[in-house]
């Protein structure tokens, strides 16, 4: 039975996960059709969903994707440029 437990705890953070670099997704989607070109994309991120999430932002397009840290040295910035 914990066995079982711990395994529905795992598919339940891999669902958040999946869901936070959704987000992401669509924010990305909606700044590439707002944004003028050139125009710079900032977010701040979960430090665990920082790569999935920067991923997720050069799928759309984006170019010069940064990861950039915060005062603790965790990667909680992404910043872009919009082609």
């Amino acid at each position: 039975m914990e066995k079982m437990n711990s395994l529905s705890h795992l598919g339940a953070h891999r669902s958040r996960v999946g869901d936070r670099v959704k987000a992401v997704k669509a924010i990305a989607a909606f700044a590439k059709r707002k944004l003028n070109p050139g125009g710079i994309l900032f977010f701040e991120l979960n430090e665990f969903h920082a790569e999935a999430s920067a991923a997720a932002v050069k799928a759309q397009g984006f170019a010069n994707v940064e990861l950039r840290k915060d005062l603790n040295g965790k990667l909680r910035m992404l910043r872009a440029r919009r082609l």
